[in-house]
């Protein structure tokens, strides 16, 4: 009975968990800014830019 019980806790506490880093990811996504990312440009010839293919990053 004891390791019953034991599992019980174990899996409320995951639950509890995971609700809390749900409800922490939704309010601090409110405040984030989308636009973060941003592409490095005028790197000439050090490198080409893969934006061509759909890509938002820089090769080098």
């Amino acid at each position: 009975m004891d390791k019953k019980k034991n599992i019980v806790i174990l899996v409320l506490v995951f639950v509890l968990l995971i609700g809390g880093a749900s409800v922490l990811y939704t309010q601090l996504g409110k405040n984030g800014a989308p636009d973060q990312l941003q592409i490095q440009g005028g790197l000439g010839d050090r490198g080409r830019t893969a934006v061509d293919k759909g890509a938002r990053f820089h090769c080098l």
